[in-house]
């Protein structure tokens, strides 16, 4: 297989761009930015890549965001064409959301259904979508980790397997790995979503929560025989209402047949008991009435005499309460005289204590309370002075040595002549006066005469107040102050107690009102008369209400009847009236034995009518019950089936579960034998692997313990490398050999590879070897490899393409 043209049409940042290649190794060159790598993206893409893109897909949207016209370009596409084994291979691929397309033509016949194209694709390019990616197409930014990835891609590690595998062992043209493949497909298609250590559902999602997707043929099968059941116990239910309908209905059938006989029976006397019931009602209401006039003409003399005897017997009533408020009015004026006289004679007691407290003041001096607080102040003047002239003492001392007139006067005292010799003492003034001379002592800033001035008239107007009210002093005349005050007090208290008395009333009017009332005497007390007055009015008060009864019954009547002679002609109208309502209703059919009346008749015949209406109304409600229960029943499956379903489904899940673990112990057995006969398998692969990497590390080192992870060391005699070790120049090498190995042992034909400028971190030794080893690779298959380096280009030598 090679590749012979790429048109990116509209990829990334082509258009329109055309590159067409030869057999053998083709340089595409150009500088950076320049559409190198675009090209191989063009072309992994235009294989693998569906046309129809999602708004959703991660990988979608950074397809259109890597791919589509910057900014708002809808749509990429491209074109590849291929020769395989000597047929030509067009691809077209319009990448788009809305109008996406597609074809691939293949010796001339154009494929457009997108599903045929995958499936013509999937078998051309057999290794698959990864192992091209990783292993046909080298892009720049994979290279760096390329074993990495190549060991971590579970496709290809399945595809290096199946080759390794298939090239050992072949059972009937089949690998062993197609085998194994057949087996876990068939393993996971009975026991998805199945637990087989606990033989139940996964996450115990059973018939009530069940899985949708992924849903083996052990789970299917539980299912359904889950489903079966359930849908058994839904039918048996059913049954069994429609059994239980169908009884009622029998049970209900038999009811209404004996309602509606008995209904028909009651019929008969329908129209002669509706007759009866307008003739009855009203005879009954001729007999009430008859009746009713009966008693009136019986009691209407008797009424009117009685009310005569209640208006003779309330004008005796009436006579007699009259007479009884008479003696009650005498009884009131003999307790009134009584009053008065009492008061009067309290009255006249306290007058004589009025006149007896006048005559004891009238015997008392006529001393007022002011009169006795002028003395007071005279009184206390006058010792306000005397306090003055006591202020100091000194003592006088008088020798008489003649007999000449000596006169000694101190203080507030009078004058006086000194008869012998004497020590007198003085408080704050003295004066001796003799014929010959005065001598006078006194207090310093003290004005005796003014004060003996005051003194002395203080004292002649105190003398002559005391004299005036004839006491001796001012206590005597606060005594009889005092004793007057209490008596003119007395008097006003007993003219008040006088004034209470009387009230509103004098004494005049008083003995006026007794010469009126005159002599009255007390005949029974009040208490008698007035409750035999109340006894009466009680009376009074029953005959009123009688008479007044009686009088509204005989109006009534009068108002009714308007007479006595026409109530008899309304008797007379009515029995009449009577005989021709019964002449009418013995025509009539009697009613059915065991009513006693046309109500009773009419009620009982309207519960049967209203019974038999709702058992027709039961029945057909439980008719129609019966038949969408059997309409539902149609729709389903018979109990019966669903048993022989049961069984059916429970035989082939025991049949699945039992291949399950038949296949289970199968493969078990088929990997421990694989164990034993894989241990050799990669010697191709290592084989291939050596004699690149001895050519490009000119017989540096060996491939050490390679094993079926892909995981493997690189050394020589002295010691081995881990490849996460190796300088950067020795990795690329190392991976450039593994991939050149790979290819070798798995295209049993021609096939291309795709090389995005991989020499690029080497020296210039290794690139040089690098650079043979590709040169010799391309000798069997095509190389298609980009470059921005013209010195690359040149060392590699091959077919030149410039963009």
């Amino acid at each position: 297989m090679k590749l012979k043209k790429v048109e990116c049409r509209q990829f990334a940042g082509l258009r329109d761009k055309k590159v067409e290649f030869s057999d053998g190794l083709n340089v595409v060159y150009g500088k950076n930015e320049a559409g190198k790598s675009t090209i191989v993206e063009a072309i992994s893409n235009t294989i693998f890549k569906d046309a129809k893109l999602g708004s959703r897909s991660k990988e979608d949207k950074e397809f259109k965001k890597l791919f589509f016209p910057y900014p708002n370009g809808d749509f990429a596409e491209s074109f590849l064409e291929i020769e395989n084994d000597g047929v030509d291979l067009k691809i077209s691929k319009k990448w788009s959301d809305k109008n996406p397309s597609s074809y691939l033509e293949i010796k001339g016949i154009k494929i457009s259904d997108e599903k045929r194209i995958k499936e013509e694709i999937l078998k051309i390019f057999s290794q698959g979508e990864a192992t091209y990616n990783k292993l046909v197409f080298q892009r720049q930014r994979d290279f760096k980790k390329s074993i990495q990835k190549i060991a971590e891609d579970k496709d290809i590690k399945n595809s290096i397997f199946e080759f390794v595998s298939t090239s050992t062992l072949e059972l009937d043209g089949v690998s062993i790995e197609d085998l194994k493949a057949n087996i876990d497909n068939e393993i996971k298609e009975l026991t998805n979503s199945w637990d087989m250590d606990r033989e139940a559902p996964l996450n115990n999602r059973g018939i009530n929560n069940p899985y949708v997707k992924n849903v083996g043929l052990i789970l299917g099968s539980y299912y359904n025989k889950e489903r079966a059941k359930l849908e058994l116990e839904e039918v048996i239910k059913i049954e069994d209402d429609r059994d239980e309908v169908l009884k009622r209905l029998k049970e209900l059938e038999k009811e209404y047949s004996v309602v509606k006989r008995e209904l028909d029976e009651l019929r008969a006397f329908e129209k002669d008991a509706l007759q009866r019931a307008a003739i009855e009602p009203k005879k009954d209401r001729l007999k009430a009435e008859y009746d009713k006039l009966i008693e009136v003409q019986k009691i209407w003399p008797q009424y009117q005499t009685k009310l005569d005897d209640k208006k003779k017997e309330l004008a005796v009533v009436e006579e007699n309460i009259k007479n009884l408020i008479k003696e009650e009015e005498q009884n009131l004026k003999v307790k009134e005289k009584e009053e008065i006289e009492k008061k009067l004679k309290q009255v006249k007691e306290k007058l004589e204590q009025v006149e007896d407290l006048k005559k004891k003041l009238d015997e008392l001096k006529e001393i007022s309370e002011q009169d006795v607080r002028g003395l007071e102040k005279i009184k206390r003047d006058i010792e306000r002075l005397e306090n003055q002239i006591n202020l100091g003492e000194f003592t006088v001392s008088i020798n008489i040595k003649n007999r000449k007139p000596i006169y000694l006067t101190k203080d507030l005292e009078e004058k006086s002549r000194v008869e012998e010799s004497v020590q007198a003492t003085a408080k704050g003034y003295a004066k001796v006066e003799t014929d010959d001379f005065d001598f006078e002592i006194k207090l310093k800033d003290f004005d005796v005469e003014k004060i003996r001035e005051e003194y002395i008239k203080l004292k002649t107007d105190y003398a002559g107040i005391l004299e005036k009210f004839g006491v001796k002093d001012v206590d005597e005349a606060r005594e009889i102050a005092t004793k007057r005050n209490k008596l003119s007090v007395e008097i006003v208290n007993k003219k008040n107690e006088i004034q209470i008395v009387l009230g509103e009333d004098t004494i005049d009017a008083l003995e006026k009102r007794l010469v009126d009332i005159g002599n009255v005497n007390i005949t029974r007390s009040i208490d008698e008369i007035r409750r035999e007055k109340m006894e009466l009015d009680n009376k009074k008060i029953t005959i009123l209400a009688d008479i007044k009864n009686i009088e509204s019954t005989l109006k009534e009547w009068e108002n009714k009847y308007k007479s006595f002679d026409e109530l008899f002609n309304r008797l007379v109208d009515i029995m009449s009236e009577i005989k021709m309502l019964d002449k009418e209703l013995e025509k009539l059919k009697p009613l059915p034995e065991g009513f006693t009346s046309v109500m009773e008749f009419n009620e009982y015949l309207n519960d049967i009518k209203e019974k038999e209406q709702n058992l027709f109304g039961e029945r057909g409600k439980l008719q129609q019950q019966y038949y969408t229960i059997e309409l539902e029943l149609q729709n389903k499956k018979s109990s019966k089936d669903l048993e022989e379903e049961i069984k059916i489904y429970e035989e082939n899940y025991k049949n699945y579960l039992k291949k399950a673990k038949n296949l289970i112990k199968l493969k078990k057995l088929i990997d421990e034998t694989l164990d034993d006969i894989n241990s050799n398998t990669f010697d191709p692969i290592v084989d291939s692997f050596n004699k690149y990497l001895a050519y490009i590390t000119g017989n540096k080192y060996k491939v050490k313990d390679f094993n079926e992870s892909l995981e493997f060391e690189i050394g020589n005699d002295a010691s081995n490398l881990s490849v996460d070790l190796l300088s950067t120049g020795t990795y690329d090498t190392v991976a450039l050999a593994l991939k050149f190995a790979l290819i070798e042992n798995m295209f049993d034909n021609e096939t291309f590879i795709v090389l995005d400028d991989c020499l690029v971190d080497l020296d210039e030794d290794r690139k040089q070897k690098a650079a043979e080893l590709i040169k010799e690779f391309s000798k069997k298959h095509q190389v298609i490899f980009t470059t921005c380096s013209m010195d690359t280009a040149k060392l590699l030598e091959g077919n030149l393409i410039c963009l």
